[in-house]
């Protein structure tokens, strides 16, 4: 099976090195600068959680998964295809367009690497939302119930999950668009749930902070509504 997909992929690459190899080559520069991009980015990232100190262990753990993924998706995924495709120019330019040495280990491994991060860091994307959406919705129960080990725990399961999806990907050629398009459909809809719950719970806070204000009558007028503004937009951002 592993076989066959590497065959097909090369195949396709094949007809776009024949039919539009300067598509291919300015694919090859983006690549090659969003590379760079998300490779500095994500340090930056990684380098600031890693020193930050207020920020919840929980919470730090989640986006330093997702930093890494992101960070292994542009430092190893994306300069993997620009040296592939930019191989393949070079020999489709010498007249030679003998490519059978890439299957099947090198696209293989190729195509599973990118499919794992990039799974990765969908799954982390998802997951992040849902511990939000716990921690609004917990308050205080939510130390009691999410755990450090519990996150670890998820942490470890989501990237065996996307290891085992990537494999699936890769052995199943003929049918591997079912399981990203199940994925997907599951991380967007759980996703959107969230964040959609997210926001109802902070505009009934909101509706309350500004009852309560009312009913007080502090300081009307302009002050009143500044002051109702920012404690939402502080309310907001702490539950962010």
């Amino acid at each position: 099976m592993a076989a066959q997909f590497c065959t097909q992929k090369l195949n396709e690459l094949q007809q776009i090195v024949h039919g539009h190899g300067t598509f291919m080559l300015t694919l090859c520069v983006l690549d090659l600068i969003f590379s760079l991009l998300a490779t500095t980015g994500n340090l930056l990232v990684i380098r600031a959680l890693w020193k930050a100190s207020t920020i919840p262990a929980n919470m730090k753990r989640l986006f330093l998964s997702l930093a890494f993924s992101d960070l292994a998706l542009g430092l190893i995924a994306q300069l993997a295809f620009v040296v592939i495709n930019t191989v393949m120019l070079k020999m489709a330019a010498n007249g030679n367009f003998d490519f059978d040495f890439f299957c099947p280990t090198i696209l293989n491994a190729a195509y599973f690497l990118s499919s794992l991060l990039a799974c990765a860091s969908f799954l982390n994307v998802t997951a992040i939302a849902v511990d939000r959406l716990l921690a609004v919705s917990l308050h205080l129960r939510y130390q009691q119930l999410i755990t450090s080990k519990r996150v670890v725990f998820s942490l470890v399961s989501l990237w065996l999950t996307s290891g085992v999806a990537a494999l699936i990907y890769i052995s199943f050629p003929n049918h591997n668009n079912l399981g990203v398009v199940a994925i997907e459909f599951t991380g967007l809809f759980l996703t959107t749930v969230a964040y959609v719950r997210i926001y109802k719970v902070v505009r009934y806070h909101q509706n309350q902070i500004h009852s309560l204000l009312q009913l007080s009558n502090v300081k009307q007028g302009s002050n009143s509504r500044k002051r109702s503004l920012l404690i939402t937009l502080c309310l907001f951002m702490l539950f962010l």
